[in-house]
């Protein structure tokens, strides 16, 4: 449908290219739309922790003289800012952005595992809670819709991020060395969120390609409706291959009754999408394409 057949209001959508809908559609776009929200997210815990910082109580992550350091919460909060910036710069493409996101994930898994590890471990010491880190990967594995294997390789640098961590404590802090059996149970939850992410990845893509599937109308990408009636709906459209805006016209068979009433009716729509077609007079709409989409949709 050519998009001089919209109302006012649709074309004006149609030409600006607008639609807050788009970008639900492409998954890219998509992940740095909750990279942003996860960056803000983060900054807010680490202010919070800031605050709890200074209202602790004062033996409160001490020991033996060993005190976490300040620096390890400020770096953390810095690294979120600028993920917060760089998710935001348009002149970065939505894949570039989330390939960022990826690294500062890894990055703050460090540094997570090493305010977790930077105390000592005393012999009678069990694990101390869940791994950050993991808690991390699985958090952004369910809000951010990345490729699964990209998923479970980021699980696993997080895992080594923590590994190394308590290896820096130890080697370079100078922390005695846990035993055999406490380095397995501090660093075995990494390994499980590995397989949990990959799952929870996979589901999450999945569902964004099953959307994106269903509103593939033929070589058109439906993006944002501009109006319904009784029996159909309009909706701007990108070609996926061709710069040219277009509108769809569609008539789901659900809409329309009983079987026998659907198919009279999309058969009816049929024909006169076909001598739409054939029109060549310069006042007429022109119809770029039509058919049926694989839910039974009819569209021109």
């Amino acid at each position: 449908m050519e998009p001089s057949e919209l109302p006012a209001a649709g074309r004006d959508v149609l030409a600006r290219g607008e639609g807050a809908s788009d970008a639900s559609l492409d998954l890219p776009r998509l992940a740095v739309r909750r990279i942003v929200l996860g960056a803000w997210m983060a900054i807010g815990v680490a202010v919070f922790a800031g605050l709890f910082t200074l209202l602790r109580q004062p033996n409160v992550g001490v020991r033996a003289g060993t005190e976490r350091p300040v620096a390890l919460w400020a770096v953390g909060l810095g690294l979120s800012i600028a993920l917060l910036l760089i998710a935001r710069a348009e002149r970065l493409s939505p894949a570039r952005r989330v390939e960022i996101a990826v690294g500062y994930v890894v990055l703050v898994a460090f540094l997570a595992s090493l305010f977790r590890h930077w105390l000592p471990y005393a012999d009678s010491d069990v694990v101390r809670g869940v791994p950050a880190s993991a808690i991390l990967v699985l958090f952004v594995s369910v809000l951010v819709p990345v490729p699964p294997l990209k998923m479970a390789a980021t699980a696993v640098l997080c895992g080594l991020a923590d590994a190394g961590a308590l290896a820096f404590t130890v080697g370079v802090v100078g922390n005695p060395n846990p035993p055999w059996n406490l380095w397995l149970w501090l660093l075995l939850p990494n390994a499980l969120v590995v397989v949990l992410s990959y799952l929870s990845a996979r589901f999450v893509f999945q569902l964004g390609e099953t959307v994106r599937r269903a509103r593939a109308m033929g070589a058109y990408h439906l993006v944002e409706r501009l109006g319904a009636g009784g029996m159909g709906e309009v909706w701007r459209a990108d070609h996926r291959t061709l710069a040219r805006p277009a509108a769809i016209k569609l008539v789901r068979p659900a809409l329309l009754g009983d079987e026998a009433t659907a198919e009279r009716v999309l058969t009816r729509f049929e024909r006169e999408a076909r001598a739409t077609a054939a029109l060549t007079s310069p006042h007429t709409i022109a119809v770029y394409d039509y058919g049926r989409s694989e839910d039974g949709a009819f569209y021109s």
